[in-house]
């Protein structure tokens, strides 16, 4: 399997890694959710969804953020930006990008956690792009935590929002390797900490109201899945929540657990990371590329 690695320089003066796993189908482009980068995708060793769909024919483009894995400059070196810099500026850029490296116009989205929430917002944000995009994967994907349990309690309120503010206020940014292998700026951390417990998904810089867009521009077809034993980070409850505000509907929704057939009830990491994914789940995401990418 042939991968090339990237860099695309803004004008702003960061760079973004893509990892290019070489395919001749339809480009995906591979988002990463909050405090981990892209290598939640892949492997040093060949594995993980990203080399499984480029097997199956797909050209992957696999993202890190600004700031996050091999982007540069990392967390502690740059400015403070938040969500809506990478979605105004940064996304524009990624797509530019793997539009002109794989000589399509279309592509689709694959994510992972807060990524999801990234690319539906962007796409409402910026419905110009609505036409150019065939289909969604979100995978573990939330917007807002509304699941009440000891792991809510212990994850989100206690070390998202209450820890992580007092970090970021004596540091600038989350550092890495607090929460998970990558940080946060004090920018985006803020954005997420609004968003998980907010009832409303407005864009709190200009009031945009994203279920009313929603409503007004349909998103393309889009499989949101998740594991059993993902108990508040992409529970299966705020995970369709998710889904029924970004206009899809419960037929959308699938939970990967024992009882609905699968070979385990997968938690927010190994849902993606577990060597069962290639004879499990994986089969299912490149079904409903094949199906919504004709």
């Amino acid at each position: 399997m042939q991968t090339t690695t990237h860099y695309i320089h803004s004008p702003l003066g960061h760079s973004l890694h893509v990892l290019e796993f070489k395919g001749k189908g339809a480009p995906l482009i591979f988002i990463h959710g909050a405090i981990e980068s892209g290598t939640i995708f892949y492997s040093k060793t060949g594995k993980g969804l990203a080399p499984y769909l480029c097997q199956q024919g797909h050209q992957c483009f696999v993202v890190d953020l600004r700031a996050r894995g091999l982007s540069t400059p990392p967390l502690k070196e740059a400015e403070d930006f938040n969500q809506f810099d990478i979605l105004d500026h940064d996304f524009p850029l990624i797509i530019d990008f793997v539009r002109e490296k794989s000589k399509s116009n279309t592509f689709s989205f694959v994510s992972h956690s807060w990524g999801g929430v990234l690319v539906n917002s962007f796409l409402l944000k910026s419905p110009q792009w609505l036409e150019s995009c065939l289909s969604n994967i979100h995978i573990s994907t939330k917007r807002r935590v509304g699941v009440i349990n000891f792991h809510r309690f212990f994850y989100i309120d206690l070390m998202w929002i209450f820890f992580g503010s007092i970090i970021s206020a004596i540091k600038g940014y989350l550092p890495p390797k607090i929460y998970g292998p990558e940080g946060e700026s004090k920018g985006t951390l803020k954005d997420s900490q609004r968003w998980v417990y907010s009832r409303k998904w407005v864009d709190h810089e200009n009031d945009l109201d994203y279920n009313r867009l929603a409503k007004e521009h349909p998103l393309p077809p889009t499989l949101y899945i998740t594991g059993k034993k993902d108990y508040c980070l992409g529970h299966i409850l705020d995970v369709t929540r998710f889904a029924l505000e970004s206009g899809s509907s419960l037929r959308d929704v699938h939970l990967l657990s024992k009882e609905n057939g699968h070979l385990l009830d997968y938690n927010h990491i190994d849902i993606l990371t577990s060597s069962t994914g290639p004879n499990d789940h994986f089969p299912m995401i490149a079904n409903f590329l094949q199906k919504s990418n004709r």
